[in-house]
């Protein structure tokens, strides 16, 4: 399984990362996150997967690959457990995409997929789950605040409508919305990270079974339901909708 993770800053996604490290995935980074780029190198590199530390850039917090930190309350214990872990890292997306699917059996986890365009390359691996979290605005702005010095909050408030809107006049602006609202429709599993603590995420976490294959592939009786669900929409009945699939040892025989 390999597990992306797609959020709003500081909404809780190293946390999560850090949870299913300590669950036994591992951490995969991209140094190059241009998809057209051929490399010409086999193996990855690996590197100790020691904690990020925060550098102050831009008067925001971001750890050395240039993303914000997602860190929970300063009342929350360190979210890194597993410190014995190992980080591979990549130098391009290419490179990642067939070390994950040689591994398929094995389970990673990551953080830079950023982009409408990364996300949709690896979208296409039937191992790959998107999972997107988020926070209400003003716990995310504690969180924040706790690191950085930022005046009040009508400006997190700014950057937040920058995030979440974009610039809609600007030329890197998909339809002016987030990546988390523009792949909505491929996300698996989406978390609201509304919890004080990193054990009330992390208890959270353990109910919905993150590490469950089901979502990637459906039991038969499932499977069977959404298409009995998808044939109901071709229903000529006014009065609801009904659909029914006729099956015989886990195979179709008739759909209506």
């Amino acid at each position: 399984m390999f597990i992306a993770i797609i959020g709003l800053h500081f909404s809780g996604k190293s946390t999560v990362e850090s949870y299913l490290i300590a669950k036994g995935f591992t951490s995969v980074r991209l140094r190059d996150k241009d998809v057209e780029i051929t490399a010409s190198v086999k193996n990855p590199v690996v590197s100790p997967a020691f904690p990020l530390l925060p550098v102050r850039t831009n008067n925001i917090i971001g750890d050395e690959h240039g993303r914000l930190l997602a860190l929970d309350s300063p009342s929350s214990p360190p979210s890194f457990q597993n410190s014995n872990a190992q980080s591979l890292s990549f130098g391009s997306p290419t490179l990642l995409l067939d070390h994950v699917t040689q591994h398929w059996r094995s389970n990673f986890v990551t953080t830079d997929l950023d982009s409408d365009k990364l996300v949709n390359y690896f979208i296409r691996r039937p191992f790959f789950m998107l999972i997107s979290i988020d926070a209400p605005v003003l716990q995310r702005y504690r969180r924040c605040h706790s690191l950085i010095n930022m005046p009040t909050l009508e400006d997190f408030v700014k950057e937040h409508d920058r995030e979440v809107f974009g610039d809609r006049a600007g030329p890197n602006s998909s339809g002016g919305f987030s990546l988390l609202r523009r792949t909505s429709a491929q996300v698996k599993l989406k978390i609201v990270n509304s919890f004080d603590s990193i054990a009330e995420l992390h208890q959270y976490l353990d109910s919905l079974d993150i590490t469950n294959t089901n979502r990637l592939r459906p039991q038969w009786d499932t499977y069977f339901m959404t298409l009995a669900d998808l044939a109901s929409q071709r229903s000529n009945c006014m009065k609801r909708r009904v659909g029914a699939i006729l099956v015989r040892e886990n195979r179709i025989v008739s759909t209506g």
